[in-house]
This record gives structure tokens, C-alpha cells and sequence, in this order.
């Protein structure tokens, strides 16, 4: 967290506080999410990279390709060792201003929403699809996903949606978290402006966590997809429309 500045993280192989799991500890959020990633591949609309990570023995190979307004994440993870082993798999995608505000709408991959935490704030605290402005507040929970995910974030004033997709059976959570200005401390002195929506393997929680395996050897895709979706701002004048 205190070098925390946005962005996209995949969360390999532990999600949420660190814990031990097996008899090591997983350290926050998963080792992938910190490590430096080495680029293998360079080209116009690909890029390739892989990491192998120190708790356990995996190698995660990734390639990231743009093909018109959409962009898709795909994650091969190899367990290069003869034992089996268990993880956490997770994305991490955060939206920030000056996309994110209090017009913006929110549609998620599911209605069946558990609250985690809160932070008291202005109207719709408690709503997962409420975004508010900078007013101290913070959510935290996640919905159970049916079928394909799908979730998306729009912006009427700029006519910008971004969509979120994905189709894999084990990623049956998407948590939510929402910071509004609620962590005060040095770190984010009041100034934290985030709203994630996070396909996940697992739901939050250490008692919860809900873990695959992946045997001697094995290997493991997943693949997350992000559109961009263009249309006229609320606030555009005759002459903009046409």
C-alpha cells in the first residue's frame, strides 16, 4: 500500500492480507503484484512478459494485446515444480479521475452484493454501484458471479464507458472496492480517489479463501478483456452531436 499509485495488478497467489497458507506466508495482495516484470516481446498492438515468483515455484508468462477498442490480458502460470500447489488468482483493475466522479454508472456481474466493510459517507453508502464525490467515505465487499462476468463503468459527461469481460468458471467473484477520501494517514492524506471492480478466484477474507490447485507441472490461462466505448456526452450541444 505505501507504494500504491493505481493501475492494473494481477494478484498471484494471494489476494488480501497477507496469511499463511501451507505453512508460508503469502505476503498482501501476492508477490506478482510487486515484483518487476521483465518485457520479452515488443510490437505494434502485443506485448509479452513473464516473472517467476519466490513463494511459490510458479512462472507466469503474459501477453497483452489491443485489437481496436479492445484490450485483452492473458496469464499463463506454469508450476515448475513436482509438488502441487495452491493459489489465489485475481485482477486488479482501478479507475481514478478524472474518468471516475459522482455522474459516473456502474453495472456489475452480479446482484447477490456481501458488504464487507464501510466508511460512513455522503448518500448511497452502502451501494456498490454508487460512486460519490471525495467524501471520506470507503466500501469494501464483492458479488458472486453467474456465468460469463461482465461489468461496466460510464461516464455521461465525457461519453466514455469502459467495459470489463470475462469468461472463465473459476472467476466467479468480482470484488469492490471504493475509496473516497476515507484514509487519512501520510500515505493518502485524505486524497484517495478509487473505484476497482476485480474478477477473482475467491471471495475476500482469510477464512474464506477459496483456493486452486495446480498439479506437478500443470499449467493455467486466464484471460480478462477491457473496451472502450465511445458515445455523445450528456452535455454535448447540437453542433457536437452532429
Amino acid at each position: 500500500m505505501d507504494s500504491y499509485s493505481g493501475g492494473w495488478q494481477v494478484l498471484v497467489p494471494h489476494a488480501g492480507p497477507s496469511t499463511t497458507v501451507d505453512g508460508v506466508e503469502r505476503r498482501y495482495h501476492g508477490q506478482a503484484s510487486a515484483l518487476e516484470w521483465e518485457l520479452t516481446r515488443v510490437q505494434d498492438s502485443r506485448i509479452e512478459a513473464h516473472v517467476r515468483l519466490t513463494e511459490l515455484p510458479f512462472h507466469i508468462q503474459r501477453s497483452i494485446s489491443v485489437n481496436g477498442d479492445v484490450v485483452s490480458v492473458e496469464d499463463s502460470l506454469h508450476n515448475m515444480s513436482d509438488q502441487a500447489h495452491r493459489y489465489v488468482y485475481q485482477h486488479h483493475p482501478a479507475f481514478g479521475a478524472p474518468f471516475l466522479g459522482p455522474m459516473c454508472e456502474v453495472e456489475l456481474p452480479g446482484d447477490d452484493f456481501f458488504l464487507i466493510s464501510t466508511e460512513p459517507g455522503g448518500p448511497g453508502g452502502a451501494n456498490p454501484r454508487h460512486i460519490p464525490a471525495l467524501d471520506g467515505s470507503r466500501l469494501f465487499g464483492a458479488v458472486a458471479v453467474q456465468g460469463a462476468g461482465r461489468a461496466r463503468v460510464s461516464n455521461p459527461l465525457l461519453g466514455l464507458a469502459v467495459e470489463l469481460s470475462w469468461d472463465d468458471p473459476d472467476l466467479r467473484y468480482a470484488w469492490i472496492w471504493r475509496e473516497s477520501g476515507a484514509s487519512v494517514d501520510s500515505r493518502w492524506a485524505g486524497g484517495g480517489y478509487v473505484y476497482a471492480i476485480e474478477p477473482s478466484t475467491t471471495p475476500p477474507g482469510a477464512d474464506n479463501l477459496r483456493m486452486l490447485t495446480l498439479e506437478p507441472g500443470g499449467r493455467r490461462r486466464f484471460t480478462v478483456a477491457v473496451g472502450l466505448t465511445r458515445f455523445i456526452p450528456t452535455n454535448a450541444t447540437e453542433k457536437d452531436k452532429q
